[in-house]
């Protein structure tokens, strides 16, 4: 049986604090609480991984924060009034597929779409964590996973993809070939996909982006998701703080380009209805890692809006480094660039 499953919820920590060592080369770091811990946006070795493996975003916040690019997450709800996501949510182009009302609101136990939004486009507001794109706005797409999950609403939130410059997509479905786009249960999923990116931002295409899944113990691949493996959109994979892959990420030729998502801090419902009390968590999965490009790719459209999906996938793949060149079976094809 086809079961959709959040991708997230690999692990979810108290956070214990870490020291951030080494003075930094830039003249103005964000001030909000836990920035100093936040490895995945400037990695100085603070949790004991390898300095200098981030995603190198600070450079370009000097220019560029995601300003006037519009990013859906699809996903299980939303905590709208979380300080360091209110100011940023869209709530005119928020939909919740479920209940068929624009209040993607979290009920208990949907604390996923929260932390993966925090990832995104937490404020940066001198108080929590930040974003990789602080400034981006998001709207939130509501929908089910595993007893709760329902194909109507899955149809009907990726319909609306193509309303937005970038799509996030936390999340998968469970088993080898799955989501196979010849079986009749996805007769609207695929030609969704396909209209985003044909017709969406005005004909250059949605940027659309799936995680590639945490059951790379169990013997999944990337490759065996049509959801994954489809040309018009990203597959994301996780490294961790050493820059080595994360060991429940999916492996696929199919996955363009991985993103810190192992021990990630970033926002969480606020109380005792989060993974953990308070409003922040330290957490792990593809689920985290897909939105940290998302957020790179809102920076990319800020400093060029003409960009195609496809400039996207280019871009990404030439900016993309080789990183844990001790792993015994990697696979090359030749090409003379990444």
């Amino acid at each position: 049986m086809m079961n959709n499953t959040q991708f997230g919820q690999v692990t979810a920590i108290p956070f214990s604090g870490a020291t951030q060592s080494g003075p930094s080369p830039y003249t103005t770091l964000p001030s909000d609480t836990y920035f100093p811990f936040q490895w995945h946006l400037y990695n100085t070795g603070q949790t004991g991984g390898l300095a200098g493996i981030d995603l190198n975003v600070l450079p370009v916040w000097q220019d560029y924060t995601g300003s006037g690019v519009t990013i859906a997450v699809i996903d299980d709800g939303f905590d709208l009034h979380h300080p360091d996501l209110a100011v940023n949510f869209d709530l005119v182009n928020d939909w919740d597929a479920r209940d068929t009302d624009n209040d993607p609101s979290y009920a208990n136990g949907d604390e996923h779409g929260t932390a993966v939004a925090g990832v995104i486009a937490a404020d940066d507001n001198g108080t929590g964590v930040v974003g990789v794109a602080p400034d981006a706005t998001l709207s939130g797409i509501r929908i089910g996973y595993g007893v709760d999950f329902q194909i109507w609403d899955l149809d009907d939130a990726m319909g609306r993809m193509g309303d937005f410059d970038i799509v996030n997509n936390s999340w998968g479905f469970s088993g080898s070939f799955s989501d196979d786009r010849a079986n009749p249960f996805f007769a609207n999923t695929f030609p969704a996909i396909a209209d985003a990116a044909a017709n969406g931002r005005g004909g250059l295409g949605t940027t659309i982006l799936f995680a590639a899944g945490n059951s790379r113990a169990s013997g999944d691949n990337s490759n065996y998701h049509n959801l994954l493996n489809d040309t018009q959109t990203i597959a994301v994979g996780a490294i961790n703080a050493s820059g080595v892959y994360a060991g429940f990420s999916n492996k696929g030729a199919n996955i363009l380009t991985s993103a810190p998502g192992q021990a990630v801090l970033t926002t969480d419902v606020e109380g005792a209805d989060g993974y953990l009390p308070g409003d922040i968590v330290n957490i792990s999965g593809t689920s985290f890692s897909t939105p940290a490009v998302a957020g790179v790719v809102a920076l990319m459209l800020e400093a060029n809006n003409q960009l195609g999906y496809r400039d996207i996938q280019e871009i990404l793949a030439n900016a993309s480094r080789q990183i844990d060149a001790g792993y015994p079976d990697w696979q090359v094809n030749g090409a003379s660039h990444w």
